[in-house]
């Protein structure tokens, strides 16, 4: 080793034992990499801790790599994981791959495809290199296949290749990954790398459909809907959109509200047409909100009830024409004191969707 290098190292030593979690970080490289240093890969990881737990990512990221590798240190997939998502959380992006790499293979987790598409989203966001997914997709790792396809699909992460995106999705989609499935489906319908294929859209939606994925559920209501690559069907339609609604998708929910509203593949049943709305208003679609309103401004399913009814026609947001004139209809047949009631429990609603959102974005 050069004079210069042990130079090197003894500056960052000296900052490292004040406390400087960078420099402690480079005192672990060093001694990983015997630079201005004997290579000691014991003493590497003792630092590569230390500038971990102040949060330095680059460190968290070598420590998870080398309990993955059982570098210095036994092979440990909790503490792999563990590591991993410390330094994913602060957007690293090799961290983020690793750690969805985990989740594909039970590695310290619990294995679980949509972790593993999550943090492997994540990555690609964080900038993770094409070549690592690449690789990874070539050992058939459905999650990565995936995350792969959606890139050339997006060009988010890759020069935009819909023909290559359709490939990696559909090997996906051959191991039984239901997202693949769905998103395959997808490319069929709208002629996204392929040729537009109604039949072929409804095969794919069908089979992650049956897996329980709940946006493959919905397409497969609006393809008997419509008879496109199916018999149409509206029973088969809210079928599938009760199956979805079931899983708290808003738009089958308002749908599956409109056939009951409407008597479509159903009877009638307004009761179950503002359940339906209901819950899709307080999962913040704008359409729900307004049906919601018009139902209790008709006191139909529900009991009368004008201050809601002008509540929730304020937080639909809806500029349309139809929604604009019952408002004001209803607005005309308010007191004031009704009125200050309703904007009151306006904002009063749009605070309990917030703190919906909020909860179900932070898993509670």
């Amino acid at each position: 080793m050069s004079e210069e290098e042990v130079k090197e190292y003894k500056g960052f030593l000296a900052k490292a034992e004040k406390g400087d979690m960078e420099s402690q970080y480079l005192v672990g490289v060093c001694f990983s990499s015997g630079q201005g240093v004997q290579k000691d890969e014991s003493r590497s990881i003792e630092w590569y801790t230390k500038s971990a737990a102040q949060g330095f990512k680059e460190a968290q990221y070598a420590i998870g790599l080398r309990h993955a590798m059982g570098i210095g240190t036994v092979k440990d997939g909790f503490q792999a994981a563990n590591w991993f998502h410390k330094a994913a959380e602060q957007g690293h992006a090799l961290s983020g791959f690793n750690l969805g790499l985990c989740y594909t293979k039970g590695f310290g987790v619990t294995r679980d495809s949509t972790q593993a598409t999550r943090w492997l989203r994540k990555a690609v966001a964080d900038g993770l290199p094409l070549e690592n997914l690449i690789n990874s997709a070539e050992h058939d790792i459905a999650e990565v296949q995936l995350e792969l396809g959606i890139c050339y699909l997006t060009g988010a992460g890759a020069a935009k290749d819909p023909k290559k995106g359709v490939f990696w999705i559909e090997r996906a989609a051959q191991q039984g990954r239901s997202e693949a499935e769905n998103e395959l489906g997808l490319c069929h319908q709208t002629g996204n790398g392929v040729t537009v294929d109604s039949v072929k859209a409804a095969y794919w939606y069908g089979k992650a459909a049956e897996k329980g994925h709940p946006n493959a559920q919905y397409n497969m209501g609006l393809l008997f809907k419509t008879g496109e690559g199916v018999e149409q069907n509206l029973a088969a339609a809210a079928f599938w959109w009760r199956k979805a609604a079931n899983q708290d998708h808003p738009q089958a929910q308002y749908n599956l509200g409109l056939c009951y509203a409407r008597g479509v593949g159903m009877a009638y049943d307004a009761k179950e047409a503002f359940y339906w709305f209901k819950r899709a208003a307080e999962l913040g679609l704008p359409e729900a909100q307004n049906g919601v309103a018009f139902l209790y401004a008709t006191g139909q399913g529900v009991p009368k009830n004008v201050i809601e009814a002008y509540a929730y026609y304020n937080l639909s947001g809806l500029e349309q024409e139809v929604t604009q004139t019952n408002l004001a209809k209803l607005k005309s047949e308010m007191t004031a004191e009704q009125i200050n009631s309703g904007i009151n429990r306006f904002t009063e609603l749009r605070k309990e969707i917030e703190a919906k959102k909020a909860a179900k974005k932070d898993g509670k």
